[in-house]
């Protein structure tokens, strides 16, 4: 595999949290891409509170250390994502450390695009999130809806000079945006692609399965990247970092890491499988008309407020 794979972490009042999920997305990485070459982007800060748990980034993995101004101090880890491509040669595909790898990923080699990322939800191309939506406008994104949403969690980038105007567009606008109260970097990432005339192709949802969204039951048989979300999901806490010991993956972590979708997921579709799978083709089909789409995902919400 030509491509090569970044991951970013940084600890938060020095915990391990984030390193651990990194390390089991590694793991996965190397035992469904054996050739991969990983990169790692830390902040100075996380780096040295790594060190002093006497943890050790994982042989092989080339390691970039960046100094982060104090001001972005609690934003450190969108500071670094959306200034990426400027702290990194050559082509690479990002990933967030709540990933596992589920297949080959060789064929990112052959993307007919210089930047490219699955939709946000594994849903619609456009935007058709009312809440986010309303966030866009709070950054002062003017008529959101409909326009291209990707997920920033997992990014093909080229190494050419519009990506590097791409992600200077992305990083000021991010800053601008949080600067506002507005901290996560996908509604910057949209005004940055409309702004330069949608460069960001789209991305088969398989390359992004995002579990935490019912629509992604259609693609997770076939996923080649599972993306769990660590920050509205039980997985990590529940399959994660319990089996860390001393810094090693345990066994069952290790299963997970080999095959993720039938050693860690399979959980995720036991309650209310019939119904959820009912719900995630009806999403499929329906996928490119955002009223319905919006429609058929608040179903399940609307059917356990009646169940209760």
């Amino acid at each position: 595999m030509k491509t090569k794979i970044v991951y970013i972490v940084t600890l938060r009042d020095g915990g391990l949290r984030f390193f651990e999920m990194f390390q089991l997305s590694v793991e996965s990485l190397r035992l469904h891409q054996p050739d991969a070459r990983i990169e790692l982007v830390m902040d100075n800060v996380s780096y040295a509170s790594l060190c002093e748990t006497g943890q050790a980034v994982p042989k092989g993995v080339k390691l970039i250390n960046v100094d982060v101004p104090q001001e972005w101090e609690r934003q450190k880890s969108r500071y670094l994502k959306t200034k990426l491509r400027t702290l990194t040669g050559g082509d690479y595909l990002y990933l967030d450390v709540d990933t596992l790898i589920s297949g080959n990923l060789e064929k990112l080699d052959y993307t007919d695009a210089d930047l490219a990322a699955v939709p946000d939800g594994n849903g619609p191309a456009g935007l058709w999130n009312e809440s986010e939506a309303e966030l866009c406008v709070r950054a002062g994104i003017p008529s959101p809806m409909g326009k291209p949403y990707f997920n920033s969690g997992v990014m093909f980038v080229r190494d050419v000079q519009s990506s590097y105007v791409f992600y200077e567009q992305w990083h000021m606008l991010w800053k601008a945006m949080a600067g506002k109260g507005i901290r996560r970097d996908q509604m910057a990432l949209l005004e940055a692609n409309e702004r330069l005339g949608r460069p960001v192709r789209e991305l088969a949802a398989e390359w992004n399965c995002q579990i935490c969204c019912s629509a992604a039951i259609h693609y997770f048989r076939n996923a080649k990247i599972i993306h769990y979300y660590s920050d509205i999901s039980c997985f990590p806490d529940r399959f994660v970092t319990p089996h860390f010991i001393n810094g090693c993956p345990d066994n069952t972590a290790l299963a997970l890491a080999a095959d993720p979708i039938k050693s860690g997921f399979r959980f995720y579709y036991t309650k209310h499988r019939r119904f959820s799978r009912f719900v995630s083709e009806f999403l499929y089909i329906f996928r490119n008309n955002q009223r319905i789409f919006r429609y058929i995902k608040s179903l399940p919400g609307k059917v356990e407020r009646l169940m209760k």
